[in-house]
């Protein structure tokens, strides 16, 4: 009786537990940004195979970041064999173009393709003779990284009676996608103005970070010269001025380094309108579009058969 009873409360638990999941959209892992084009997969359909063998490699790629990437070129090098379809793939060139990325706030994950490289082993093997290869899939995409932060602005007055009033004082937003660059600026928020009106100076930091260990390129082709380095921007609002730096810069970025470059602010005490208000905000955007290579290696063994020695 008891034993029955126990089996009936647990399966009724079970169900309530499993609707609440369902309901709550609990049904996978959650999708968060990742670092731009990944390569997924990229291996033989045989591990091992004998020389003047058909061969064929297998690739899938997906763009993990929150942007969308261009791909530009997918290409197999590391090796140097006989036979078709080397270096470059019909089926590969197929998937070039807009590659969609994640949609982290919808749990909807980026886009993925598929193709092959079709080939052959090398025929000069010795009999029983075993040589290893270590292919490398390469692909070369287009990209986009933008930051936007917040700040706060309002006149002495204006942020003493927020204060005397037991509110918070506003806070910075920011807003950034995801990909094979991060971008993070450091700013002071709020601002204080004078009650004039006078304008204020003040610093900020930008931070560029190559997460996705990978090389980053000034043209989104990754053309020759272009490698290791990238074109920044920075955009402001109204009332503000950059001082101490340009508003575009050609910035050199290895992989997994980080480049912080330093400037200063001006913020004038109108909001736009020639009239000083309380408190309003402003955005700074900044932003990056450049070119990334990524790769991945395999590895492939390859006897020497008897049909060599002829």
């Amino acid at each position: 009786m008891f034993w029955h009873y126990f089996k009936k409360t647990n399966v009724l638990l079970t169900s309530i537990i499993s609707l609440i999941l369902i309901s709550s959209g609990c049904t996978g892992p959650l999708i968060t940004g990742g670092n731009g084009v990944v390569i997924e997969h990229f291996a033989p359909y045989f591990l091992e195979v004998n020389s003047g063998e058909d061969v064929q490699f297998n690739l899938r790629i997906r763009n993990t970041g929150t942007a969308d990437a261009d791909i530009k070129e997918i290409k197999l090098t590391g090796v140097s064999w006989p036979g078709i379809g080397l270096g470059t793939s019909e089926t590969c060139d197929n998937i070039k173009g807009r590659l969609s990325g994640a949609v982290p706030s919808e749990n909807i994950r980026g886009e993925s393709r598929a193709c092959y490289w079709k080939t052959k082993a090398p025929g000069n093997i010795p009999l029983n003779i075993q040589r290893k290869y270590h292919p490398i899939a390469r692909i070369t995409y287009g990209y986009k990284t933008t930051t936007i932060q917040s700040i706060t602005i309002g006149t002495a007055d204006e942020l003493r009676r927020i204060m005397d009033s037991g509110r918070s004082l506003p806070s910075e937003t920011t807003t950034t996608t995801s990909g094979p660059l991060a971008i993070s600026i450091k700013a002071k928020s709020p601002i204080k103005l004078s009650d004039s009106g006078q304008s204020v100076t003040f610093p900020i930091e930008i931070s560029i970070t190559n997460l996705a260990n990978g090389i980053v390129c000034e043209t989104s082709d990754c053309r020759s010269g272009s490698w290791n380095k990238f074109i920044l921007n920075i955009d402001l609002d109204t009332d503000m001025v950059l001082k101490e730096c340009s508003e575009q810069q050609v910035l050199g970025l290895e992989r997994g380094q980080t480049q912080v470059i330093g400037c200063k602010l001006q913020i004038s005490g109108f909001g736009g309108f020639g009239v000083l208000e309380d408190r309003y905000q402003k955005l700074i955007t900044v932003s990056a579009e450049y070119g990334y290579i990524v790769e991945k290696s395999t590895t492939i063994t390859v006897t020497g058969t008897e049909n060599d020695l002829f």
